[in-house]
């Protein structure tokens, strides 16, 4: 774990300290605990940690596992800027990228709360008229899937570009440890 990560763990176990973790209505709490690490913690760093390409490859990894400490609907347009620019810097540096994803923990709830981002970020895509994402994008691999993964797929799916659905490949949760980690020796 890096140090930002224990960083932004312990602040969480202060804040839930503070403020009673809820085992029901965890909704606003999440969100209300996300603004707090965004306002807290340099949303540079978070943002870096979240989104960044492997060295020498095409490949841009996002993780939720970081996504989701922090996003909220005050930060959601940055991130967004931020994915999208380093999409155009990688087709830039090598005529086309392939996204990898991982969404361990991604769960029909966070889905809801971060569907408007979801929304923003593929409605950008849509409109970008110099570059083309969705043909210059490869491949779209997304880790950690669930059994539930057709239903969080179909509440984003309507804002998906047709050309970009033949290229999304699933792997399996059990599948996932070996394939993602090895994307850190690529």
């Amino acid at each position: 774990m890096s140090g930002l990560l224990k960083n932004i763990d312990s602040f969480q176990s202060e804040y839930y300290e503070k403020n009673n973790k809820n085992s029901l209505f965890k909704r606003n709490q999440k969100l209300e605990l996300a603004k707090a690490i965004s306002d807290n913690f340099s949303l540079d760093d978070l943002i870096n940690n979240t989104c960044y390409t492997i060295n020498g490859t095409n490949k841009v990894i996002i993780d939720y596992n970081i996504l989701k400490l922090y996003a909220n609907i005050d930060n959601y347009e940055t991130i967004i800027t931020y994915i999208f620019n380093k999409f155009n810097q990688t087709i830039d540096n090598y005529g086309d990228f392939e996204v990898h994803m991982n969404l361990n923990s991604f769960t029909i709830t966070a889905a809801e709360r971060h569907k408007k981002m979801v929304e923003l970020f593929c409605n950008l895509c849509l409109k970008q008229n110099e570059k083309s994402f969705s043909n210059s994008c490869q491949k779209l691999i997304v880790y950690y899937c669930t059994t539930s993964i057709n239903q969080i797929g179909s509440l984003f799916m309507c804002f998906v570009d047709p050309a970009i659905k033949d290229k999304i490949s699933l792997i399996k949760k059990e599948d996932s440890d070996v394939l993602w980690n090895s994307l850190s020796m690529s």
